[in-house]
């Protein structure tokens, strides 16, 4: 049976704007008269501290129901009590502007004849909850204990409570009953929310289907982003990179995409909804996170890319439209004259090869935004294009090799290299370009970022890459090293040691190697190498060149991750092997029960998100940029 304070409080949260509603209690017995006697002559004594107006007081017993109305501080009445009997007392209508409730015990076992009632009134307060998707009959409490049901379908529910506003955090609403099958959530909104909106209320409830497959998952510079297959997207992370999506939650719905983000770029996203149309969020304006000026121009896109400070939308009539810095692309407005093969990107700029080989570029004219109609004529029969940090260098079908920037010391090869920049298969940047010919042979340029420097301290010329370097099949670079596979499968490293060039302690190791997986940070860099008989081989600097504390678990694995800090290995049976900076991904211990099924792993800048088989997502690392999602546990399929 609910005690009275319960039905109490139920009742109180949904009156309406007001202040009415009726009586919750049936009369069994006559109700007493609304004449107040003297303590002597009475058997009910209530008094009402802070009343102004008027109020109804239910009393409940087993033989005995009445509705009294006070109107006064002190009320003495006679009714049909029994000693020995225990009444319920309820609050049935508090004043129009006040909340008033029994003080002490809402049950009274009468022992000497009189029931004795105390009564305390509040200054009542409106307060909204705005609500969305609301299927069914949600039930919340708030940090003083009042309840409130809030009925579905409900746009924006009003009720009265004693607090003037909600307290922040956790204990400041919760949800204790939700509609079967749906879990519901509260939105805490954020400054960014006010600053653009000052009419909206500072709470959001909404809710969502339960146990729905997460279909596809973004990461940028520190946030995440995951689509459900029922068309949501919720997001988590560092809020300056589009990790906070408070203010955007309800229109995040209907989506049927995501935008694509390279490693490490991007602080915001874009969400492409059924009909084409398109949603931009994240930390500034002048990282993209606003589309409102152009999303009149994207109705029908198919696809968006961005480059950290601006997004590209190509359309299904393949147009090209921008947003976001206007010096780094966001003014594009282009209609290409082909369909787009593949996109690429540096920090300021775009260059889009088309399918018939033809390449546009826009964007800086600094970081390659802009050729020379001279070049441009030459930018025809690519096959492929590689970003640096400031240019871009494309790979002809004949192989022949074009850079631009044009006559840029940072991107440009050195004279002497010219001639040998023909039949190249492969084009790698790092902190140089490194161009893989057919015959093995590798081409390093420029030198004027600084000399190419090998493990055992020798700055080496072109000619002895040439001399030293034969038979490569593929080279793996971070910011300033490489590592270079050759046809045996062997490998060797070179460029800084700070980067991993520094490959001795390891060298009859990297044998039967598959893969190689580099990574770095602003100081320093780590390579791991994958060997045919799933085992892994590490070296560099910093933590994540050191595996030996997993290294008995480094066994049948099939594919390697990582982020700036550390690296996430999947095994064959789905499980998860991680090393590392622990505070950024590298201890993944809180949560390696649940690193099972895994099929993919994805990473902002310090931490990793696992997609499970089941749908599901597990998130560690550094909390700040992803590495804690608790609070979309259900929203996430983790039940």
């Amino acid at each position: 049976m609910s005690t009275p304070r319960t039905l109490f409080l139920s009742f109180v949260f949904i009156l309406s704007g007001c202040g009415g509603g009726g009586s919750s209690a049936t009369s069994t017995t006559e109700a007493p008269e609304s004449t107040y006697l003297d303590a002597s002559n009475s058997n009910i004594h209530i008094t009402a501290g802070n009343l102004n107006g008027s109020l109804e007081l239910g009393v409940t017993s087993e033989a005995y129901s009445t509705v009294m109305t006070i109107d006064s501080g002190l009320a003495y009445l006679n009714a049909d009590i029994t000693s020995g009997d225990t009444y319920f007392l309820e609050i049935v209508k508090s004043p129009q502007n006040q909340i008033c409730e029994v003080t002490g015990e809402d049950q009274i076992t009468v022992t000497d004849g009189v029931l004795r009632i105390g009564i305390l009134c509040f200054p009542a307060h409106w307060l909204t909850i705005a609500t969305f998707d609301i299927p069914g009959n949600v039930t919340v409490k708030l940090d003083n204990g009042e309840i409130a049901e809030i009925p579905s379908g409900v746009e924006d529910f009003t009720f009265k409570s004693k607090f003037h506003h909600l307290k922040s955090g956790e204990e400041g609403i919760s949800i204790i009953d939700t509609p079967e099958g749906y879990g519901c959530a509260i939105n805490e909104l954020t400054a960014t929310a006010y600053f653009k909106d000052t009419e909206r209320p500072e709470r959001e409830l909404y809710c969502f289907p339960l146990n729905k497959r997460i279909i596809e998952v973004s990461s940028n510079l520190g946030a995440f982003s995951v689509l459900r297959e029922d068309g949501r997207v919720f997001v988590w992370g560092n809020s300056g990179s589009g990790g906070d999506a408070t203010f955007y939650l309800r229109d995040l719905k209907n989506v049927r995409s995501l935008s694509e983000a390279p490693y490490r770029k991007g602080l915001s996203f874009t969400v492409i909804y059924e009909n084409g149309s398109i949603l931009s969020y994240g930390g500034s304006e002048v990282v993209g996170a606003d589309s409102s000026s152009v999303e009149h121009l994207l109705t029908n896109t198919d696809r968006v890319f961005h480059n950290g400070f601006s997004n590209i939308g190509l359309t299904t009539d393949n147009r090209l439209v921008g947003w976001g810095s206007e010096l780094y692309g966001g003014d594009t407005r282009l209609h290409l004259f082909s369909s787009l093969r593949t996109m690429h990107q540096n920090i300021g700029a775009y260059a889009a090869l088309l399918e018939n080989g033809d390449v546009v570029t826009f964007g800086s004219s600094i970081f390659g935004g802009e050729v020379s109609s001279s070049l441009q004529s030459s930018l025809m029969n690519v096959k492929d294009i590689t970003a640096s940090d400031t240019g871009f260098a494309a790979l002809k079908q004949d192989g022949s090799v074009i850079t631009w920037p044009e006559d840029s010391g940072v991107n440009s090869p050195d004279v002497d290299d010219l001639p040998r920049l023909t039949n190249v298969k492969k084009i790698v940047y790092g902190r140089n370009y490194v161009a893989i010919r057919e015959n093995g042979e590798l081409v390093v340029w420029p030198t004027l970022v600084g000399d190419v420097l090998y493990v055992d301290g020798k700055y080496a010329t072109q000619e002895d890459l040439l001399e030293m370097q034969e038979n490569v099949v593929d080279v793996v670079a971070n910011q300033s090293a490489y590592a270079v596979i050759f046809k045996n499968r062997s490998v060797k490293a070179f460029g800084l040691n700070d980067f991993g060039a520094d490959d001795e302690g390891v060298a009859s190791e990297l044998v039967n190697v598959k893969s190689v997986f580099a990574l770095n940070n602003t100081v320093s860099g780590a390579f791991a190498a994958l060997r045919y008989d799933g085992t892994v081989v590490t070296w560099g600097m910093g933590p994540a060149a050191n595996s030996a504390s997993v290294a008995s678990d480094l066994v049948n694995v099939e594919i390697i991750f990582h982020n700036d800090y550390a690296f996430a290995a999947i095994r064959s049976d789905g499980s998860v092997v991680t090393w590392g900076d622990n505070a950024r991904g590298g201890d993944s211990s809180a949560v390696q029960s649940d690193l099972i099924g895994v099929q993919k792993i994805y990473a902002t800048d310090e931490a990793f998100a696992a997609l499970k088989n089941d749908g599901s997502v597990i998130t560690w690392g550094n909390p700040r940029d992803g590495g804690d999602s608790s609070h979309l546990a259900q929203q996430l399929n983790r039940l």
